[in-house]
Parts: C-alpha cells; sequence; structure tokens
C-alpha cells in the first residue's frame, strides 16, 4: 500500500504483502488457487518494504532510509522478501508486481506508463523453512509534466506473481557385500543414486558419503568416507577395518546441483567376524523414524524430495523435522 501527499508530508510507509498459493516446479504464484497441492497451507509468502534511497544503482545491493511514499518523478528502492514455508529449498527466479484490479484504478495521470512497477529477474535460494530478499528494485512515480492533484492521497493495491521451482527428488540404495564377513576382510559398500525426473536418461551428480553408527540407534556416526557419483549414478567404498560384531552403516547422498535433492539410504547391518541369525539388512525405512532428513509427500512423486534437515559430515543426525 503506498500514498504520496504534495507538500512533503509523509503520512502513511508504502508495504505490500502477497500469499503464494500452490507451488511446483517451474509454477506460478501469486495467484490465488483453491488448495496447495500439500494441503491447504501456502508454498510460500511474499512481502516488500520501500525505502527512500537506493545504495548504487539498480538492482541494488541494498536499500537504505526510512520507508518512504511515493511522489512524481521519484524513484523509491523496493526489496521482496520470500518466505519458504516448505521442508526443501527453493529457487524463485522472476518476481513481477501488477495494481490489485479488486481495488479502484489510479487516476490516468498517476497509472500506465506513469507508473513504474518493479520486478525480480535472477536466481533467489530460499532455504527451507527460512526466508531470502531480492535486491533492491526501482518503484518509480514518473512526473506527468501535467497537473497530477488527482492523485494526491491515492491507496495503490499491489499483487505479486512469478515462478519458483524445487529440487527434483532423489533415492539412494545401499547394499554391503559379503554379508557375513571375516574380521579383517575387505567389504565392499555399493550406493546408488536415482533421480525422480521426466527425463530418464538423468542421473544426480553428487557425492555419496558413507556412515558407520557407533550405537545401533545411529545417535552417534563415524564418517568412513565420500566418494563422487559416476555416470550411472553409482559410488563404491571398500574398507576391512570394520569392527567384530553388528555394524550399522547407512549412506547420504549431497548434490552438486541444486536441482537435485539430498537423500539418505535405508540402515545395513554387516556382520564381521560372525554370523548371526536375523535379516541384516532392515531395508527401506519408515520415514517417519528417519532422524535426518525429511520427505516431503506429495500426489506427484516428481516434485517431492528429500532434504537433510540438519547435520554436519561427523553428526548428521540431529533429531526430526516436517
Amino acid at each position: 500500500m503506498g500514498m504520496w501527499r504534495r507538500g512533503g508530508v509523509i503520512t502513511v510507509a508504502l508495504a505490500v504483502v502477497a500469499v503464494a498459493l500452490s507451488l511446483s516446479a517451474a509454477s506460478a504464484f501469486g495467484h490465488p488457487r483453491p488448495h496447495d497441492r500439500h494441503g491447504d497451507s501456502p508454498a510460500f509468502t511474499i512481502s516488500s518494504v520501500v525505502y527512500a534511497t537506493a545504495s548504487g544503482s539498480f538492482p541494488a545491493a541494498t536499500c537504505s532510509g526510512p520507508g518512504a511514499l511515493l511522489y512524481p518523478g521519484l524513484t523509491r528502492c523496493l526489496i521482496f522478501t520470500v518466505q519458504n514455508l516448505r521442508h526443501h529449498q527453493i529457487t524463485v527466479t522472476q518476481i513481477t508486481a501488477a495494481l490489485d484490479p479488486a481495488y479502484p484504478s489510479p487516476p490516468p495521470e498517476c497509472a500506465g506508463g506513469y507508473l513504474q512497477l518493479p520486478t525480480f529477474t535472477g536466481t533467489l535460494v530460499v532455504p527451507a523453512m527460512s526466508a531470502a530478499s531480492t535486491p533492491g528494485e526501482p518503484l518509480t512515480l514518473k512526473d506527468s509534466g501535467t497537473n497530477q492533484d488527482a492523485c494526491e492521497n491515492f491507496l495503490y493495491h499491489f499483487t505479486y506473481s512469478g515462478t519458483a521451482s524445487a529440487p527434483t527428488r532423489t533415492d539412494l540404495d545401499l547394499s554391503a557385500t559379503p554379508d557375513p564377513a571375516g574380521l579383517g576382510a575387505a567389504v565392499t559398500l555399493n550406493a546408488h543414486v536415482t533421480g525422480d525426473s521426466h527425463d530418464a536418461s538423468a542421473t544426480p551428480q553428487g557425492t555419496i558419503a558413507f556412515y558407520l553408527c557407533t550405537v545401533p540407534t545411529c545417535t552417534g556416526t563415524t564418517k568412513l568416507s565420500s566418494v563422487l557419483v559416476d555416470e550411472t549414478g553409482s559410488a563404491t567404498y571398500a574398507t576391512s577395518t570394520l569392527p567384530e560384531g553388528e555394524n550399522h552403516l547407512f549412506a547420504v547422498f549431497t548434490p552438486l546441483l541444486g536441482t537435485w535433492a539430498g537423500a539418505q539410504s535405508q540402515t545395513v547391518v554387516e556382520v564381521v567376524g560372525s554370523v548371526v541369525d536375523h535379516d541384516h539388512d532392515h531395508g527401506d525405512h519408515d520415514d517417519s523414524r528417519s532422524p535426518d532428513l525429511t520427505r516431503d509427500h506429495g500426489h506427484h512423486p516428481h516434485h517431492d524430495s528429500f532434504t537433510l534437515s540438519c547435520g554436519s559430515s561427523s553428526r548428521p543426525h540431529c533429531g526430526t523435522g516436517r
């Protein structure tokens, strides 16, 4: 919202808020739709603040000064802020502004070619459950060269629209051979990552890290190695230093490109030095018990993703989240 008043009396600072619904890969947002594909909650929200001046040329690294009104012939500096409400990263590539048709139109001498609305084009990466802001963009009410008194105290209402994308889901499988293995014998860990993509030939690029749990619950871990994924989506690591007994192992895929999501494998049990009569490979675990990632369940799997909720290379386990 914004208004200007001849004579320099500032009464209301300009601020615009819009809610975005139905995020999907490269989808439009800002125009309300009945339901978000994961329920009724919005994918993310957009807000903006207008400042008096820009630091340098546009797009401006920062905007400065107090919240500002619109005056003929003066350019203001607007920053869009996107709040991501999803449990995976999104990338915003475009935001545009328009007059809200639900409200009265401005007088002709304060609209059309006289009103320059802000736009954003670029790459704005917004982390999961976090926010990010664009550079400052220009917002200008141009001087028409005629009497613009009819615009005095007019209240502008804007709406936003744009495009955003989410990473493509990946799945990671892990196996250990031979099982069981003799103490000191070589054990080979094989991990394979696949991407849920419309392009069947697409292979996720990144690295796969192999972990040994120091306790069966995997609340403590040791990183064994990190291997670059090959052209088939596979990574292999061999070790002969696994301790005697049951060894709980898992792998984590970290993408090199933001177009792919991270993933964690199921936990497998490798017996070294003795045989225990049980199923050594626990199979795909239930996501609800996975402490390190959040699976974004949806009706369209090709838009879902795995993302590590927190952790580091030495301690990836640190709680659940969604």
